[in-house]
């Protein structure tokens, strides 16, 4: 009987702790600032197709991200194709 019982609670407890451990871990928000620049690539010539810079971009935003009046790349392998977005 005492088996039972033990097997039983185990599980329900280790559920219990990981749902009270998930209600009190946050997720990160992200911030506007030098920490969340990342590389993008620029055409700069035809020696050098894909020129990294520095960008305030992601994958995601409304409007597509230019730098210095460059579009801005995402590298995929050996080439630059996947314009960047801005929010």
């Amino acid at each position: 009987m005492k088996t039972r019982k033990l097997k039983f609670l185990i599980p329900v407890m280790a559920i219990g702790l990981a749902i009270t451990a998930s209600a009190f871990t946050s997720m990160e928000k992200s911030h506007v600032g030098e920490s969340n620049l990342i590389v993008g690539y620029v055409y700069d010539s035809p020696a050098n197709p894909c020129d990294q810079k520095l960008v305030d971009c992601n994958e995601t935003g409304e409007n597509l991200c230019y730098s210095e009046g460059q579009p801005v790349f995402k590298m995929e392998g050996t080439s630059c194709i996947t314009q960047l977005r801005r929010d």
